[in-house]
């Protein structure tokens, strides 16, 4: 089958025509000269086989089919216009949308109920879901059943966009004069250690920390289908921002807490042991 062009300029020539029933003015109104608006509307009346504008005596009418056609004439180049114009900027006062995110229960719990939060108090009309994901799994996103994913990604697709959020490693979390802790470093599946990801090791600062893990980075990944829409934008930044914080609260959090520690003393902690 073979598919006829069909030039849409002459929509906004018909509409033009249809709105004001003079060349000179339909020119004046679509930003053209008078001259070219002629050229167009004897093109448009060899399309669709119909005057469109006659003249009858020292005034101009439109042909029984222009009139007939003339709301919906103005309907679809309206929605033509409307359709060609940038989205609205997303209002989360306002906007009603549920954001879904794959992501590992290690991600849940460092950043889950901060989202949250922040989703609740900068757009209590949307809701969140957290689904499950397995490793540089991309099929939720493509299809469409994911909005953002968050975790450690090695083996993405190239199509997807990622942004790092920030840098994290795992540590062993001992007790002051645990004997492991003069050691190697060292991560043992022993009850008799802590492990626990950094941001929350750095906020338990009665305990030596001991890195086990080389650094890694924590990013969120959508699909490009979705990079331009204004409300997954806003949510991007509201993960990204979360994620920021995180960071600067766990720094200062291991601050105060390491200066509480030296006013205390070895004996003076009451925290869970670990041994």
């Amino acid at each position: 089958m073979k598919v006829s062009p069909v030039d849409l300029n002459l929509l906004a020539v018909l509409d033009a025509i249809v709105r004001t029933k003079s060349v000179s003015r339909a020119a004046e109104q679509a930003g053209m000269s008078k001259a070219a608006m002629s050229h167009a509307l004897a093109r448009l009346r060899e399309r669709i086989d119909d005057p469109v504008l006659v003249r009858s005596g020292q005034a101009w009418h439109l042909s029984d089919r222009a009139e007939a056609v003339r709301e919906r004439v103005r309907e679809v180049a309206e929605s033509a216009r409307a359709l060609l114009q940038p989205e609205q900027a997303f209002d989360p006062q306002r906007g009603v949308r549920e954001f879904r995110i794959h992501a590992t229960d290690h991600m849940v719990a460092l950043l889950g109920s901060d989202i949250g939060a922040e989703l609740e108090r900068e757009g209590p009309p949307c809701t969140l879901r957290f689904l499950p994901i397995q490793p540089d799994d991309a099929t939720h996103l493509r299809a469409g059943r994911a909005d953002l994913a968050l975790g450690v990604f090695r083996n993405m697709p190239p199509e997807l966009r990622t942004q790092a959020l920030f840098r994290e490693r795992f540590a062993c979390v001992l007790r002051k004069g645990h004997p492991r802790g003069a050691g190697p470093t060292m991560c043992s599946p022993s009850r008799s250690d802590w492990r626990e990801p950094t941001p929350t090791a750095s906020r338990c600062a009665w305990f030596v920390r001991r890195s086990c893990s080389p650094p890694y980075t924590i990013s969120q990944v959508w699909h490009p289908r979705v990079d331009a829409d204004p409300s997954h934008r806003w949510f991007r930044a509201l993960v990204a921002s979360v994620a920021r914080k995180l960071g600067r609260t766990s720094a200062a959090d291991a601050r105060s807490r390491a200066d509480r520690f030296k006013r205390i003393g070895a004996g003076g902690f009451t925290a869970a042991r670990s041994a």
